[in-house]
């Protein structure tokens, strides 16, 4: 009785201390046991989640751009990672994708711009056109089989019973390739599959959102101090413009009496928005450049013509000015000018060409009106700087930014990607907050009594 009874007390110890089950047990973030016990911790999991998916949803009720950021960078990573160490739960996971779909994507992107048919578009990474919104059962798989190629090495040696384990960089680095690899491979794959007979116009917006920088606004996060936090409705604006879906509480008719669209109030001059979207981008590189050079000017005068022969196109007006000059940007006192220009991608003549022909165009055309008469007068350089409301930059505009990066990084002593990424960052919430002013600014006419006319007696009259 004694040995028996010492048998089961050290069963029971043995049970407390190392938790034995018949199913089986969560073990470094994967599951290792039977089928129901797998099925039994995925549905602990996803409630778990679910959790905290719906506390998301209620805050995206007045902040939608906090659990996007949330979600993106913090929750989604948390089944992620559950799908790369764990196979075959793709199916498992549509309970997840339910409430993703239904209520967590409605609540922020704002339910009039969400239908069945984007949900293919939304799961796409952001610099491909999407919201990075994946979707879990589509991912469990793949996610697991990129992550059978990255930990190789490693699983060899664990099966192998080395005493010591020694990463072969190379290797490490070839699996790191052929992951990025299969991962563009399948994003283009689903691109397709997404945009099956979605219109032309459609597919151009997803083009144009793929431009680089266009999308950074998406995965930066909403940090005040840096100037980006947008409001909930310019973030529900700024996905109704990145696909040129109907905005919500729209007036049929703008205030100059034409009929109301995204491309219209980008283009009407009516409230002086266009002036706001180019002064916005033109005090920033003020900014920006006066970290790193000298007798930084906004719109400096160019010295007048007198005489100098100048091709036809020319601009030779006297009192004609550039948007920004500096001392030391591209040479050593030497002055350049720049002249910048954030056009409408949508307005007819623009929409038209390719992508790349629209900056050329804009570029050529800033370079025939200032170019000869910078260098042949001034003596100095010039750049056109050519955006798009869309939050593309032209060859020039990309070519600044990189040369002002790699000045701020030497002169700072900071990482020159994170001093070329806020750069990037700042110009394109620029262009995103005045395009928001465009679409819901106010253009019609003032009903405030001038101060003129106001009366300043406050008394009633006796008589």
């Amino acid at each position: 009785m004694k040995e028996i009874f010492r048998t089961v007390n050290q069963y029971l110890i043995l049970c407390l201390l190392f938790n034995i089950t018949t199913i089986g047990r969560k073990l470094l973030g994967s599951f290792l046991g039977k089928d129901e016990g797998l099925v039994i911790h995925v549905e602990k999991q996803i409630a778990k989640w679910s959790e905290d998916i719906n506390e998301l949803i209620e805050i995206a009720k007045f902040e939608p751009q906090l659990p996007y950021a949330a979600y993106i960078f913090g929750t989604s990573k948390r089944w992620q990672f559950l799908c790369r160490t764990t196979p075959g739960i793709g199916s498992l996971l549509k309970p997840l994708e339910d409430l993703i779909d239904e209520k967590l994507i409605p609540a922020l992107v704002g339910e009039y711009n969400y239908t069945q048919h984007m949900r293919g578009v939304f799961a796409l990474p952001a610099r491909l056109g999407g919201l990075g919104l994946l979707i879990p059962h589509k991912e469990a798989q793949f996610e697991y089989e990129n992550s059978l190629i990255m930990t190789k090495q490693l699983t060899r040696a664990i099966v192998n019973q080395q005493d010591s384990f020694v990463e072969d960089k190379v290797k490490q680095a070839e699996a790191a390739k052929e992951i990025t690899k299969r991962k563009a491979a399948k994003y283009e794959a689903d691109l397709a599959e997404a945009t099956v007979g979605f219109p032309a116009d459609l597919v151009k917006m997803l083009d144009l959102a793929k431009e680089k920088g266009a999308s950074c606004w998406l995965t930066s996060l909403p940090l005040k101090s840096c100037g980006f936090r947008l409001s909930k409705q310019q973030w529900f604006d700024a996905i109704t413009m990145r696909y040129n879906l109907k905005p919500n509480d729209f007036p049929v008719f703008c205030a100059c009496g034409k009929e109301n669209s995204i491309n219209h109030c980008l283009t009407c001059k009516k409230g002086g928005f266009v002036h706001l979207r180019h002064d916005a981008v033109r005090d920033s590189f003020a900014e920006i450049m006066r970290s790193v050079g000298k007798d930084v000017k906004t719109e400096p005068h160019l010295l007048p013509v007198t005489g100098e022969p100048l091709p036809a196109g020319t601009n030779i007006k006297d009192g004609a000015r550039a948007d920004v000059s500096a001392l030391s940007i591209w040479t050593p006192l030497c002055k350049a000018f720049f002249d910048i220009r954030v056009f409408n991608p949508l307005a007819s003549t623009n929409w038209e060409m390719d992508i790349v022909d629209m900056y050329k165009h804009h570029e050529d055309a800033k370079k025939k009106e200032y170019n000869n008469r910078i260098l042949q007068v001034e003596k100095g350089t010039f750049t056109p700087l050519i955006f798009s409301c869309t939050g593309g930059a032209g060859r020039e505009s990309g070519k600044l930014m990189k040369h002002l990066a790699s000045l701020i990084s030497d002169k700072k002593q900071q990482p020159y990607s994170q001093v070329v990424n806020i750069i990037r960052r700042r110009i394109r919430f620029d262009i995103l907050r005045s395009c928001n002013f465009s679409l819901r600014g106010f253009r019609g006419k003032s009903n405030f009594v001038s101060l003129e006319d106001l009366e300043y007696n406050l008394c009633p009259d006796q008589n």
